[in-house]
């Protein structure tokens, strides 16, 4: 009997809680969106020209991504909540017009990571970044690369060489592009509604 009465107290317990959680997570969102516009209002640069909200990390409040292209490459914004202001981090991918640069960033919707691939033209090489995202912040945990020496390809991962298939599994293990997504293919609206959204 007194099992059966825990148990009960226990799940009352649980069922009480729900809600508070759901309004504190409101009650942040709340927070965020109000940040958010005050931040497009006096401090976004005024060359991003649309926007998106989209979830790369683990908590309820949603981050901002501002976005335009120029010369061949897609410049974003990542703004993010960190309870008292808007953290902000750039990032560029695309095609270069000079440098052979050539690259993508990706993340993992509520996952905390983002991948930034990229190959330089003239020489071949090539290099995957992975990183931790939290409330705007972007955190390096490791790198992988492969380059050309005397016409063999060179593969390392975390700074020690490394074979091909190996350097594959690394890479799935640590962000799997499968699963992946690529901040082009958000679905931007513009500043004016983006800030009725915020509303």
């Amino acid at each position: 009997m007194k099992k059966i009465i825990t148990r009960l107290i226990v799940f009352l317990l649980i069922i009480l809680a729900v809600p508070v959680l759901d309004v504190q997570a409101a009650g942040n969102n709340k927070k965020a969106c109000k940040a958010y516009r005050s931040w497009l209002n006096k401090k976004a640069p005024s060359k991003y020209k649309e926007f998106a909200l989209v979830k790369l990390d683990k908590d309820s409040v949603p981050e901002l991504v501002g976005h335009y292209q120029k010369n061949g490459m897609d410049h974003y914004v990542i703004c993010g909540y960190d309870g008292r202001k808007v953290v902000t981090k750039r990032l560029s991918d695309g095609v270069a017009p000079v440098g052979g640069y050539r690259g993508v960033w990706m993340y993992m919707p509520k996952k905390g990571k983002l991948l930034h691939e990229y190959i330089y033209g003239g020489t071949g090489s090539e290099c995957d970044e992975v990183y931790h995202f939290k409330k705007g912040k972007l955190k390096l945990v490791t790198t992988g690369s492969k380059e050309y020496q005397c016409g063999k390809k060179i593969c390392a991962w975390g700074g020690k060489k490394t074979g091909k298939g190996n350097y594959e599994r690394k890479l799935k293990k640590a962000f799997n592009t499968s699963k992946g997504k690529v901040f082009y293919d958000l679905k931007y609206i513009s500043r004016t509604k983006m800030k009725k959204k915020l509303r």
